[in-house]
């Protein structure tokens, strides 16, 4: 513990480059720190003995979307996206949710997405070779061969949503996701989420990557750290004392 100004308290932990997150551990500092409404700073060594500094603290996020009501709508499976050819409801959940993506009168949507718009019980998917109605279970099953991590993704995104954020994917910044707090007509996206869970080993390196991605592309780098299937999320930002 140290203190700069005479009134906060800041408190150091110090890693190196080389260790394992315990994610289970960095929750504990952070709420231990937060309780005496300290600072918390993490200070990560690399292998030449430079240090890198980050402030890290839990953030509450919200949005201000609401989810919409709409008739059942019926989707097809091809090997890696459910389609959408009913041109009115496309068109509806893309303009007012930004589900998907739009081509000519139809809709290509994510696995994630569809996984949950079929829980919500909005979707109706049929097998494009069988025409055989997929059931929620099933459809998790045929992600989870190609996409192992399908279950962290489908709990973080569905937690998103009903927090009021407008999700999508994050692929090309780095990231599991990015989202909107409003329309993205209106804004860019204000957050890159990126999921942690409790049996993925992840170094301080990959955390650093991360932040350093987030940062060159302005955004505000969040870390969902899920744990039996509780979700915390971390804020994290390089700092230059």
């Amino acid at each position: 513990m140290f203190n700069l100004n005479g009134e906060t308290n800041y408190f150091l932990s110090v890693f190196s480059e080389r260790d394992i997150i315990d994610l289970n551990w960095i929750k504990l500092l952070i709420k231990k720190v937060q309780e005496v409404d300290g600072i918390l700073w993490i200070s990560i060594v690399d292998q030449e003995g430079d240090i890198t500094y980050y402030g890290i603290k839990e953030i509450n996020i919200n949005g201000k979307n609401r989810e919409l009501k709409y008739k059942k709508i019926k989707a097809i499976l091809t090997e890696d996206r459910v389609l959408i050819f009913n041109k009115n409801l496309s068109y509806q959940l893309f303009k007012n949710e930004f589900y998907g993506k739009p081509f000519g009168n139809g809709l290509q949507l994510s696995m994630v997405e569809a996984l949950y718009l079929l829980k919500k019980g909005i979707l109706k998917i049929q097998n494009i070779g069988s025409n055989n109605i997929i059931s929620f279970n099933l459809l998790k099953k045929i992600v989870m061969k190609k996409q192992p991590d399908i279950d962290a993704l489908f709990t973080v995104f569905s937690d998103l949503k009903n927090r009021g954020l407008i999700v999508k994917t994050g692929f090309k910044f780095g990231s599991h996701f990015r989202s909107y707090t409003s329309s993205p007509d209106n804004l860019h996206a204000e957050y890159l989420i990126h999921i942690f869970y409790d049996d993925l080993n992840i170094y301080w390196s990959d955390f650093s990557r991360a932040v350093r991605l987030g940062h060159s592309v302005n955004k505000e780098i969040v870390f969902a750290c899920l744990i039996h299937k509780k979700i915390n999320y971390i804020k994290i930002e390089r700092l230059r004392p």
